[in-house]
């Protein structure tokens, strides 16, 4: 049996205690872990918690190396430490192998509790450069995050909440929600920050915004960090990796493979944004991002045709008749589409059917002006304009109208100060 006293500060309880309740740390899933390294280790002691969103936050432990051990501690165990150091001046941590740990406070004070099991999945990134970071005070980057994911007035709070994004530009920090999917109109909010760089990148805010509500010191400054798959939140007392998240209508793009799939279709990835279903016609899945997010269902018809007057006659005649689909040129390529909100996901199966069986006769349409059909399909330039859209950068979107000519409309931003 080994026993290993640590004289925990009371300044440490009360940082690990904010920590636990800002993540809502549970003991049989992600408690807070103390990682002793070996003394030959470049990693000092530190404790570990895992946030509900996989937030991975690192928190200063101020004992120094000794024998290396890895163990994890209840909650519980770690509010009452907190408890006692605030009541009792300081507070003992008492840990002994065989499972239990000890609390003993100054004045005589005294608890036991069980030592619950080390979860998994608790390594920390390392040796990671970022692209950008920039500094700025806890309270205004806390007040930033918070203003950017509070639920819009008259919004029900069980909405699913859009991705957040922050932006790292010259002299800024913002933080960045659309809302236009809810009938509410975009928002970005910016810090002053000494910066270096520029980034834009969604991020999983949940546990960050909740650390530092909880436990970031006004006084503090925090250094925001874009990594490769992670943005990375740092104070003198923790550290916070959050997970990067796709902010775009592709974040659909892989539950609308599986219910693809699901239903019998053969799918394969084009390129970040889009997939292919194969099939009589080879038809293109594209997440499209505007003031809705839809999928557009798209097909090309025939290449090397000209868009005679005739033949755009013949084409509105039959957009007038055939429900949802519309056909537009794109150079010397007649383009067929229909869009789908992403909210309706479950019915793309049966309006891709219905979209092939929109398609039946339009062949004679094709021959009627001396042209084959053709089976090439798009995969260069997407046909329905550019699907990339980012508030906090203010660029504007191109769209696409029925003919295939392409024009941008104004910026969300355009003409105010955001």
């Amino acid at each position: 049996m080994t026993v290993i006293d640590l004289p925990i500060h009371h300044d440490e309880w009360v940082r690990l205690r904010d920590a636990v309740v800002a993540v809502d740390a549970d003991d049989l899933v992600n408690p807070p872990v103390l990682v002793h390294p070996h003394r030959a280790a470049v990693d000092r002691p530190h404790w570990r918690i895992r946030g509900y969103d996989g937030t991975m936050i690192e928190i200063r432990h101020d004992i120094p190396s000794g024998p290396p051990f890895t163990v994890a501690l209840a909650c519980q165990a770690v509010k009452h430490g907190a408890l006692l150091a605030i009541r009792e001046g300081s507070c003992t941590l008492t840990l002994d192998t065989s499972g239990y740990a000890r609390l003993n406070g100054q004045n005589g004070s005294y608890a036991v509790l069980d030592l619950p099991p080390v979860p998994t999945a608790i390594d920390l990134p390392s040796g990671i450069q970022p692209s950008a970071s920039g500094t700025a005070t806890a309270v205004q980057i806390a007040d930033a995050i918070y203003s950017g994911t509070r639920l819009p007035e008259g919004v029900e709070d069980d909405v699913i909440y859009p991705s957040l994004e922050i932006g790292i530009e010259a002299g800024a920090i913002g933080f960045g929600a659309d809302w236009r999917t809810l009938g509410r109109p975009r928002s970005t909010y910016r810090a002053p920050a000494t910066t270096n760089g520029t980034a834009v990148v969604g991020f999983h805010f949940g546990t960050v915004r909740s650390l530092l509500m909880r436990s970031a010191e006004r006084d503090q400054n925090v250094v925001v960090s874009v990594l490769d798959d992670w943005v990375r939140f740092e104070t003198e007392d923790w550290i916070a990796w959050a997970n990067q998240v796709e902010t775009s209508a592709a974040r659909w793009l892989p539950e609308i493979a599986g219910n693809l799939e699901a239903a019998g279709f053969s799918v394969q990835p084009l390129d970040s944004s889009a997939l292919q279903v194969d099939g009589q016609h080879q038809i293109r899945i594209q997440a499209v991002r505007g003031v809705s997010e839809v999928l557009r269902i798209s097909t090309v018809l025939g290449t090397g045709l000209s868009a005679s007057t005739d033949l755009r006659a013949e084409i509105d005649k039959i957009m007038s008749s055939r429900i949802g689909l519309r056909l537009w040129f794109e150079e010397d390529r007649l383009i067929a589409a229909e869009d789908l909100a992403c909210e309706q996901l479950s019915v793309l199966p049966a309006t891709i059917r219905r979209f092939g069986n929109q398609l039946m006769g339009l062949d004679l349409l094709l021959t009627t002006v001396g042209e084959d059909q053709g089976q090439l399909f798009s995969t260069g330039d997407d046909c329905s304009g550019d699907p990339s859209d980012s508030h906090i950068e203010g660029a504007p979107r191109a769209t696409q109208n029925e003919i295939g000519e392409t024009s941008s409309p104004p910026s969300a931003t355009e003409g105010t100060e955001r």
